[in-house]
C-alpha cells in the first residue's frame, strides 16, 4: 500500500516536471516563421534604402553625360564659323578683319584703280598676296591723295594711282568700304596680279613730296 501511493507519488512530480520543462522550451522557441521574417524584412528594408528609386539612377547618368557633352562640344555653329572666318577673311587695307562676302566673277573686261605708295615695286614684283583691294573707276578726274585716303579708310600715305585691266572669268569679292566713304565699294581680287600688269598713271595732287 505504501509502495504504490510512493510510486503514484513520483510519476506525477516527474510528469509535472516534464511538463514543465515542455513549456520553457516551447516559450523561449520562436514563433514558426518569425526569425525568418524579420531577418527577411531587415535585409529587404537595406537593399530598399541602399537601392535607388526607379529611373533616379539613369536620370543621373543621363544627366551627367549630357552635361559632359555639352561641355566637350561647342554651340551649334561656333566649330563652323571660325573655319570659316579664317578661311575668308583678310587683312583690309586699313588694318581691320571683315568678312570678304560672297564670290563672283566677272562678265566682261573691267578696269580697277588703286593708290600706292610704292608703284615701282607693284609694277615689277605684282601683288604676291592671294587678296589684293582695288575699286571700279568712276567717270571724272582721279581724286587727290587726302581724298583717295578718306574715301578708302587708307590709313598709309599713298602718293600714285594703279590700273589694273581684268578679264571677263576674273574672280573677286565685293563688299563696302569700312570706315570710309558711304558710296564707296571696294573690289577684293580672289588671286594674285601677276609682275607687269599694273598701269601707273602719275603722282597724285596732294601727294607727300619724295616719293
Amino acid at each position: 500500500m505504501v509502495r504504490g501511493v510512493e510510486r503514484s507519488a513520483v510519476r506525477g512530480v516527474e510528469r509535472s516536471a516534464v511538463r514543465s520543462a515542455d513549456r520553457g522550451a516551447v516559450r523561449t522557441l520562436p514563433k514558426v516563421g518569425t526569425g525568418q521574417s524579420r531577418i527577411g524584412r531587415l535585409t529587404l528594408g537595406d537593399s530598399v534604402r541602399t537601392l535607388p528609386k526607379p529611373g533616379i539612377a539613369d536620370a543621373r547618368v543621363s544627366r551627367g553625360a549630357s552635361r559632359n557633352a555639352a561641355r566637350t562640344l561647342q554651340k551649334p555653329g561656333i566649330a563652323g564659323s571660325r573655319v570659316g572666318r579664317g578661311t575668308v577673311r583678310s587683312v583690309t587695307p586699313n588694318g581691320g578683319r571683315q568678312v570678304l562676302g560672297p564670290l563672283h566673277a566677272f562678265r566682261r573686261p573691267v578696269t580697277l584703280e588703286r593708290f600706292t605708295r610704292r608703284p615701282r615695286l607693284d609694277v615689277s614684283r605684282g601683288l604676291a598676296r592671294p587678296h589684293s583691294y582695288f575699286r571700279r573707276v568712276h567717270p571724272g578726274r582721279p581724286p587727290s591723295a587726302p581724298t583717295a585716303r578718306r574715301e578708302l579708310a587708307i590709313r598709309h600715305s599713298v602718293t600714285h594711282r594703279e590700273l589694273l585691266r581684268v578679264q571677263p572669268g576674273t574672280k573677286y569679292h565685293e563688299r563696302p568700304v569700312r570706315g570710309g566713304k558711304r558710296s564707296q565699294r571696294e573690289v577684293i581680287l580672289e588671286n594674285h596680279v601677276p609682275p607687269k600688269t599694273l598701269v601707273v598713271t602719275g603722282a597724285l595732287q596732294g601727294a607727300p613730296k619724295g616719293r
